[in-house]
């Protein structure tokens, strides 16, 4: 392992590389911690910011045409079933970590 190497998430059949920093994580844990439980628009929020900014490429995923998509986007993520998401973001950052992510 060297400093600055990604590691590799699966949800279903897609690959997920992720760049995830410790101090990252801690910040990520306190901003969840921080989001009354009810209010799941922000925790919604939190996760999209956090695939957004952490996932490095997929692998795996492909647009209607057979086309490769190999990096996240808003609009990508807009596409995938809120679940996919779910357990997407619990894959990033650990699912004991970060609750629920909108459920």
């Amino acid at each position: 392992m060297r400093k600055g190497d990604y590691r590799t998430v699966t949800v279903d059949d897609v690959k997920f590389n992720v760049l995830l920093k410790w101090g990252d994580m801690k910040r990520i844990v306190k901003e969840y911690a921080a989001v009354d439980d009810d209010d799941t628009n922000a925790q919604l929020e939190l996760a999209e910011k956090t695939l957004l900014e952490h996932v490095v490429s997929i692998e795996g995923y492909e647009d209607e045409k057979g086309k490769p998509i190999k990096e996240i986007s808003q609009e990508e993520l807009d596409d995938f079933e809120s679940d996919f998401i779910t357990r997407l973001f619990r894959a990033v950052v650990g699912s004991d970590e970060a609750g629920g992510a909108g459920n």
